[in-house]
Order: structure tokens, then C-alpha cells, then sequence
């Protein structure tokens, strides 16, 4: 049977008994510190894409400014909902029948309409993707150089979605279905909404990729043990 004998441990620490005889090691401790502007930059763009569904969901993009017209023609970027002119003289005749009358909604083929929703998709699913790559690059440090691509494309593609937004109302002015006074609606509205978020989703991913890494967001410390 071996014995163990305690064995008088001194003034030594605990560092020092596991380096005792050995060379001397040294801990290098690095810290990184968030950088916010590309997460703010990834937040913006989530609701940049949350602002194209609706727009691309709801039919008011367009409407009449009378509350008692606003039921019988209303315009999304899909679709268009209009009450027959038998119905609206109908009407005319008899306003107590006009509480059963309901707009009647219809994928339209106009020149303005289809441009305006070709590239208003186009850009939502530009923006789509963007946001799965940074993403991506925001959880591997050695693709962060992609956020400088990104956010060029992004700043690209809030330009189109200003180019959809103006050939719209530009193009529904030129055919108005009957004479009254209009109103741009909420659909339209989260548009312009989606244009500015990914407009500053990619700038703030363009400043992010030109910060100094080094000097403002890295610190390095060495312990000699």
C-alpha cells in the first residue's frame, strides 16, 4: 500500500505551483465590442420587409377622398375593386339599395400598373435576400466584408422602389376611371415606408464596413504568467 504525505504548501499561490518549473506562458485576452450599425442597419431592413408585405397585401393604395365613393372603387397594387355602372345608377335611383352593393375586385393589366408591381417585387425580393446575407455575415466575422456590397445594393434598390413609387400615381392620374378626388392610401404609404428603411438599412451598413476595426471596436490585453 503507498502512503500519501501532505506536503507543506507554502506561500505559493495557485498560479504559481502550475507553473512551477515550467517557462513562462502568457494569456492574451481580446475583447470586441457590438458594433451597433450593422444591427441597427439589420433591424431596419426586418422592417423594411415587413413594410413591402403590407404594401403589396392591402388594396388601398389609392382611393376617393368621399367617404360615401370610398366603398365603390379602390385600387392596391394587385388588384383593382370597382362597382359596375349598373349597380351605381341603381343607386342613384334608390339609396336605400346602396348598402348592399359591393366592389367587385380584378387583377388589372394597365401598362402603369404591371411596371409598378414588377419592380416593387423585385425590390422586395432584392431586399429579401439581402437581409438572409447579412444575416449570415453577421454571425461569421469573415464575411463581414459583405456588407459593403450589401449596402450598395440596398441604396440601388431603394432607387428603383423610387421609380415604381412615381410611375404609380403618375400613371393612375393619366387614366382616371371616373372624375373625383383622390387619396393615396396606406398601401401607398408603407411603400414610400419600405423605400426610406432600406434606403438607410444601407447606408448604415456601408458606415459599419468603413469603421476602423481596429482602434475603436477591438481591444487586445497579454497576461504574463
Amino acid at each position: 500500500m503507498v502512503k500519501y504525505s501532505e506536503v507543506p504548501m507554502g506561500d505559493k499561490s495557485d498560479l504559481d505551483r502550475l507553473t512551477d518549473g515550467q517557462e513562462g506562458r502568457e494569456i492574451i485576452i481580446v475583447a470586441t465590442w457590438l458594433r451597433p450599425t450593422k444591427l441597427i442597419g439589420l433591424i431596419d431592413l426586418f422592417l423594411a420587409l415587413i413594410c413591402y408585405l403590407v404594401a403589396e397585401i392591402l388594396r388601398s393604395w389609392v382611393h376617393p377622398i368621399s367617404d360615401d365613393q370610398r366603398d365603390f372603387y379602390y385600387q392596391g397594387l394587385w388588384q383593382i375593386c370597382s362597382v359596375p355602372d349598373q349597380l351605381l345608377n341603381q343607386c342613384t335611383v334608390d339609396p336605400e339599395s346602396c348598402e348592399e352593393i359591393e366592389a367587385e375586385c380584378a387583377t388589372y393589366n394597365s401598362a402603369y400598373g404591371l411596371w409598378t408591381r414588377i419592380i416593387f417585387t423585385l425590390c422586395f425580393l432584392v431586399s429579401f435576400v439581402s437581409f438572409i446575407a447579412g444575416i449570415i455575415a453577421y454571425s461569421n466575422r469573415e464575411r463581414r466584408d459583405w456588407y459593403k456590397y450589401l449596402g450598395w445594393i440596398l441604396v440601388v434598390t431603394s432607387l428603383f422602389v423610387l421609380i415604381s413609387l412615381t410611375i404609380f400615381p403618375s400613371g393612375f392620374i393619366r387614366n382616371f376611371p371616373f372624375y373625383t378626388k383622390w387619396f393615396f392610401g396606406l398601401g401607398y404609404g408603407f411603400g414610400w415606408a419600405a423605400l426610406c428603411l432600406t434606403l438607410l438599412a444601407g447606408v448604415l451598413f456601408i458606415l459599419g464596413h468603413g469603421q476602423n476595426k481596429k482602434k475603436r471596436f477591438v481591444a487586445e490585453k497579454r497576461i504574463r504568467i
